[in-house]
Parts: structure tokens; sequence; C-alpha cells
């Protein structure tokens, strides 16, 4: 039995034509954008819309800006976020091997200074994992205001995220702070039948396994991205034991995403880390308490 025809609208990357219940939100980034100037701070739970807002709101504008994303998961020191920098905005790949900080900032300096039609939109996206770490790295924040009126975009799940911030820096940037409410029960469930309706064919699922997935989410973390793998999960499993998707799949369901979750972030660890998690996992499964 065929039950999923669109498995990419279930990624939580994908963006739909129409971001349900975040239009305000859009329309805001997009005035930023419209008037070149003002920084714009966007904070609220995990899995709530704030990244995916910011790239649906840029669209319209494609061919007359430079976008430039930095996840500060993984781009968190001054010399990985100048290099990011400066990749996005040359389009090429940028090596900074023997050269000191001082003549990397020079660099982003020149580049952030050239004149150029298309205007650069710059988005922070988990910014507190930037101004969290020692603030020599925040520090990187100072050429870019000082040398560009681009408009910076940033996001975190943290109502607080800018109190570490250098009280310079924060002065200068001028940021508007938007927050960024949680979806309602029934919006996860609008959410959830909007994909389902373009993701699996039709007469394959029960309503009441969508009522009952937003009904967890909503009472539980409300991340929209954890309730879309549930789904996902849920179809696969429908599908591979070929029958309809029904709540008898749910808690089946709940355990793959949740597996799924863990092993990618897994992936992410250092080989220490692995260690550690490897040696909690034996000690456990001999029926012992494990402590790291």
């Amino acid at each position: 039995m065929k039950i999923i025809k669109s498995p990419e609208v279930l990624r939580s990357n994908y963006i739909p034509d129409e971001l349900l219940f975040r239009d305000d939100l859009i329309k805001k980034i997009q005035k930023k954008i419209e008037l070149g100037t003002g920084n714009l701070l966007l904070v609220g739970d995990t899995g709530i819309g704030k990244t995916i807002s910011v790239k649906k709101a840029i669209i319209p504008y494609e061919r007359q800006i430079i976008f430039v994303e930095i996840n500060c998961s993984n781009d968190n020191s001054y010399i990985s976020i100048a290099k990011r920098i400066i990749e996005s905005i040359k389009k090429t790949n940028y090596s900074n091997n023997g050269k000191s900080r001082s003549q990397l900032a020079e660099e982003l300096i020149k580049i952030l200074k050239t004149k150029r039609k298309k205007k650069i939109i710059l988005f922070f996206d988990e910014i507190d994992k930037l101004i969290d770490k020692e603030r020599d790295h925040q520090e990187v924040l100072t050429p870019i205001i000082e040398n560009t009126n681009s408009n910076i975009i940033f996001v975190s799940n943290k109502d607080q995220a800018f109190d570490k911030l250098d009280t310079r820096i924060k002065s200068r940037l001028q940021i508007q702070q938007e927050k960024v409410r949680r979806y309602s029960k029934e919006e996860i469930y609008q959410i959830l039948l909007n994909r389902a309706q373009k993701s699996f064919n039709d007469e394959t699922y029960d309503l009441e396994v969508l009522k009952e997935i937003s009904k967890i989410y909503f009472h539980t973390t409300g991340d929209i991205r954890d309730a879309l793998n549930v789904l996902f999960q849920i179809g696969e499993l429908a599908e591979e034991k070929e029958e309809k998707i029904t709540l008898g799949l749910l808690d089946e369901a709940q355990r793959r995403a949740n597996e799924k979750e863990f092993l990618d972030v897994y992936e992410t660890l250092t080989d220490h880390q692995k260690v550690i998690i490897l040696g909690v996992a034996n000690l456990s499964s001999d029926g012992q308490k494990g402590y790291v």
C-alpha cells in the first residue's frame, strides 16, 4: 500500500508555499528589509517557526540581496564566522591559513565596505551559542556593525539571549526584540493536516492520528519539527506494514522518531563524547547506574 507520495514535505527544512500562522512575523521581517535598516532579534521556544519565517520572508527579495546565514551551533568563533561571511559574499572558498585574526578582520572589513548593488542581509541563527562563549568571539559583530548598513537578524531560543553580550556592541545594534509565540493545539493540527494532504495519498490516514499528535506536542515541547518527524515515521511504518495510518501505530512511530533524533545528535558529538555515552549505556544495560 503506497502511503507517502511526497516525503520532502515532512522534512524540517521544507519551506511551504504558505507558512501557516506566521504571516504577521514574516511581514515584520520584510518591513525591516524594505526599510533597509534596523536589526531584529526573534526569541521563542524551539521549533515554532522562527528560522523558517526568516527564510520565507527573504524569498521575494532573493535577486536584490545577498543572504548570509550563520548557524552559531556550527560557527561560533570569530574566525569561523568571519570566514563564513567572506565566503557567502564572494561565493567562493576562502582560506584563512597562516592569517592572523587582525588580517582576517581587515579582509572582512574590506569586503563589507565594498560598494555593490545588492544589499547584504546577515542572519545569525542560535546567536546565544556565540554570545555564551568568551567575549573575544562576540567581537566579530563589531566590524559588521561599523562597516555595513545591512540588516542583521538574530534568532535564539532564549529570551535573555543578549544579557551576556558586550554592552558596547548591544548599544550599537539598537536591536528590536520580537517574542514569537508557540503554536496553539489547533494550529499544530492545521499544520499537520496541511502537510499530510500534500505528503500522503488520499484516504491513507485517520484524522484522529493528526489530532493526537497535535495534542501530545502542544502539551509537551510545542516543537512542530518533532510533530512532523512523528508524522513521517508513522507514514513509513504504515507503508511497511501495508496498512492505513491509524492510532495503533503511534507509539511505535514515536519510538522511531526518538531513536532518529538521538542518532542525529550522536553523529554531531566528538569521539570523546561518544565514548562517554557508550560507557553510560553499557553500565545501564548491566542494571547499574552510570554517572558522567
